[in-house]
């Protein structure tokens, strides 16, 4: 029997969607993000941060579907896609602004002076913070980006 329908993606609206509106920023909050706990270690996915050896965050499109092949395994396994506004920023530029961190590989690292997850992905980057967050983030990644773009045009 499926449960999906408990799923907080199936309810979520954004925390983004107020302040990325009519920006070029992409949303990327309804990605599916999948907590792990237990020996993550024998756990194989695309898209995996490894916080400790014990605890993981997986991105995925099937956070159902991941959650099921986990607890398959034995592990403990939490939906965590409402929990998490996601911003996708491109270019190296902008993400040195926002962090210090060298990002060359998933990490948990503070950006825009907040607790973050960050993904490298096609030649960009996916943050995320806590959806309480989200709007901080929007903001500090439009004004920085708006920086960046008015000194490209000087």
């Amino acid at each position: 029997m499926s449960l999906g329908f408990l799923s907080p993606a199936a309810h979520a609206v954004s925390p983004l969607q107020r302040a990325l509106a009519g920006t070029d920023l992409v949303d990327v909050s309804d990605t599916g993000k999948v907590e792990l706990r237990g020996d993550v270690a024998a756990f194989e996915a695309a898209r995996i941060l490894r916080l400790t050896p014990r605890r993981a965050i997986v991105l995925t499109d099937d956070p159902e579907g991941c959650v099921d092949d986990a607890r398959a395994v034995g592990l403990r396994a939490y939906d965590l896609t409402a929990a998490f506004a996601g911003i996708r920023v491109e270019g190296d530029e902008l993400l040195r602004r926002l962090t210090e961190v060298e990002v060359t590989a998933p990490i948990a690292a503070p950006v825009a002076d907040v607790p973050a997850l960050i993904f490298p992905r096609d030649g960009g980057y996916e943050l995320y913070v806590a959806q309480e967050l989200g709007h901080h983030l929007a903001l500090v990644v439009l004004d920085l980006q708006a920086g960046l773009d008015m000194r490209d045009r000087a």
